[in-house]
Formats: C-alpha cells, structure tokens, sequence
C-alpha cells in the first residue's frame, strides 16, 4: 500500500466519494427497513424527546401525564420533563427534525467519516491507502448500525475522524497549510463532542495536543490557529454549563448525575441500585451504580473493561 502511487484514473479520484455515498445508503436502508425509522433503546428514545424540545423552542417540558408511561430510566420526570443526556447532539438532531430529515442525519455523518477517514489514509501511505480505508469504514458493520440509529456515535465518530485529518493536514511537511475555517470547524466538532459525550471530548483533546506538539516542532504551528480552534469548543463548554444550570442548579452537575442522585432505580431490573453520588467520576466504593460485585468502578473492573475492548 505504500508504494509510488499510479497517475490515478478517474474512479480512483471519485472512489471515496462513491464509497461515501454508498455508507450513506446502506445505514438509511437498515434505519428503515430493519430498524422501522423508530428508537429502540431508552437512550434513543430521550436522545428523540430532547431533539423534539429543543426543535419546539424549549429546553424542557411540562411532566407527561399519566407519569407513570414516562418514568424511564433517561427520561426525567420530576417537576419538568427532560432527556438526562448533555445538549449536543439532540440540538444536532433537532435540525433534522426541523427539516424533516432527523433519520438521515447519522447516516451523513458517517458519509462523511468515510471521506475523512479515506483522506487520513491518503496522507499516510498514498492514494491506494485512502481508497482501503474508506471502503473498510464505509462497509464496517458496527459503524453501520450505529449510523442507522438515533444515537451519538456517529456524531463523536465523525468529530475524531475530522480532527485525524486535519490533523494530519497540519503537521504534513508536504502539505500547505489548512485554512483558518478548517481549524474552527474542528472546535466546533470538538465542542459539539464535549456538550455530547464529554469523556470523548478529552480522548479528542488529547490527540489535538499530540498533533500541537508535533507542529511546533515541524515549525507549522500559529496563534491564529490555536485561537480559531479554541474559540467554538470554549463557547459550547460554556453553553453546556449554562444548560447544566438550566436544569441542575449548577454549571458543573449534569442531569445524569441529578438522575441517579434523586431516582429509585427501575423495579424489574435488580441490577441497577442507584444512591446519591454514584455516577460521579472516580474509583472505589461509592462509585458505580449497581449492585453487582462487577459493577462499582474499580481499578479492577476498568482493567477487565478495557480489556473485554481490546478483545472485542
């Protein structure tokens, strides 16, 4: 794969694009035909509730009546109504919903990983590289599925595989430089994952900073740059603490934390034994919201999550 790539033909040029298009397909059909365009799990189901809010004009709602049909495990019901789950990808899904497209929306997104994983390929081992490795993300099962669904994957998927382009872009030799509008759209992505999955925003973060170091030593780094990537994520980190207020009180206590503080946990599942504090971050007893010897978070248990990973 790494050898002197040919003059490329014409389908070669658009091969990303056609496996692009192709991903696009494969995960709308599957949303409609195997999965009935309907959320299927409860994540879905408040990720769904919390576009349509955000797409009426609202941050929360009136509690549902009866309030027993809306007493799920994401799905607040105490004096208002609203999805336990940050802001960032509803308000994404909430632009489908307003134009009428909320199912198309994962399935563009990983249209456009497909691309972008297609273009990092291409900066490390040629033309042939790029092709790969978009046709393995396009046709990946898992990433299909995902991208069927109402879920935020294909949102965080499509925020790392941005920032591996350009990235990769940046620190290039070869390469000109990226313009300033790449480097905030980048912050964008990065805060829309903070305000999403905030966890994924830090692995992301981490990888901007590696890709940092390497341009400052290859002499490509500017201010401006630091500066037009910095300026959207701080915006939506103050957004999401602004939301976090909203609804919580506080800019740092996010309705999860409230959910599992302040709710019984459900009566069919014996697992799940929530008390107060126990999704907060860290290690040791207090921390984990089930019962079971394999639930608290333990140093123990991350090894052996981690590792089910690696083997998965």
């Amino acid at each position: 794969m790494t050898a002197p790539d040919d003059r490329p033909s014409d389908l070669g040029r658009a091969a990303p694009l056609l496996l692009a298009l192709l991903g696009v397909a494969i995960a709308r059909l599957i949303g409609h035909f195997a999965l009935d365009d309907v959320p299927h799990v409860m994540d879905e189901i408040a990720y769904s509730l919390q576009a349509r809010t955000f797409a009426s004009g609202h941050v929360s709602e009136a509690v549902h009546l009866p309030r027993a049909a809306f007493a799920m495990w994401f799905v607040d019901d105490r004096v208002r109504t609203f999805s336990v789950f940050p802001p960032g990808w509803p308000a994404v899904l909430s632009v489908g919903y307003l134009l009428g497209l909320a199912s198309w929306v994962n399935p563009l997104l990983h249209g456009g990983a497909v691309l972008l994983v297609g273009r990092s390929a291409r900066l490390l081992a040629g033309r042939r590289a790029g092709i790969v490795a978009a046709a393995l993300y396009a046709l990946s099962p898992q990433a299909l599925l995902l991208a069927a669904t109402l879920m935020s994957h294909s949102l965080v998927a499509f925020a790392g595989a941005l920032v591996l382009a350009v990235g990769l872009h940046a620190t290039a030799k070869d390469e000109p430089a990226p313009a300033l509008a790449f480097f905030a759209i980048v912050g964008a992505a990065l805060g829309l994952t903070a305000a999403t999955r905030p966890l994924c925003a830090l692995v992301l973060l981490v990888t901007v900073a590696a890709f940092a170091v390497v341009a400052l030593l290859r002499g490509r780094a500017r201010l401006a740059q630091a500066m037009a990537l910095a300026a959207p994520l701080l915006l939506a980190v103050l957004l999401l603490g602004l939301y976090n207020a909203h609804l919580t009180g506080s800019m740092l206590r996010f309705p999860q934390n409230a959910f599992f503080d302040e709710h019984a946990g459900p009566v069919d599942i014996p697992l799940f034994a929530y008390h107060a504090g126990c999704n907060q971050l860290g290690f040791g007893p207090g921390h984990g919201c089930e019962a079971t010897g394999a639930g608290p978070h333990s140093l123990t248990n991350a090894f052996s999550n981690f590792g089910d990973n690696v083997t998965a």
